[in-house]
């Protein structure tokens, strides 16, 4: 088989979904699989019990996942991370908050616009935020029901 074939099948391999981790062919995990008393050759296995939140931070968004089980795999090509829980979303303009959530992390921002939509001052504004946990919608909400 010649140096072009072989590229041709390993692509038609990787589209027929036949590839598995690592773009490692079924064939190779196998051969991986079949080390010593049931441990694959060259993987540890390492698990985390006392995990209780993972937080993965995305331009736009923020999930949260509540570990059941937290499992790291070493394996040749790196780590490999398995987590089992259920998951939370925050978008990031929803909670108003950056990375910490302690009250520095509310913007000015965030502040003037509560006060704005709310018709209260900044202080009524930054009480009420942080009231909702930085949350702009509800902190809106909840002014806006003390005023009527």
């Amino acid at each position: 088989m010649t140096k072009w074939q072989k590229i041709k099948k390993m692509q038609q391999q990787q589209k027929a979904g036949k590839q598995g981790m690592g773009g490692m062919s079924n064939r190779q995990m196998k051969r991986m699989m079949r080390g010593k008393g049931g441990m694959p050759k060259g993987m540890d296995i390492e698990e985390f019990p006392d995990v209780e939140k993972v937080v993965l931070h995305l331009p736009d968004r923020e999930i949260t996942i509540i570990p059941e089980n937290v499992t790291k795999m070493v394996l040749p090509q790196g780590d490999l991370f398995q987590i089992l829980g259920k998951t939370e979303e925050n978008l990031e303009e929803e909670t108003g908050l950056s990375e910490t959530s302690d009250e520095t992390a509310i913007s000015q921002r965030d502040i003037e616009l509560v006060a704005q939509q709310a018709g209260v001052s900044p202080e009524e504004a930054l009480e009420a935020l942080t009231k909702a946990d930085g949350n702009i919608a509800r902190a809106i909400l909840q002014l806006k029901q003390s005023i009527a």
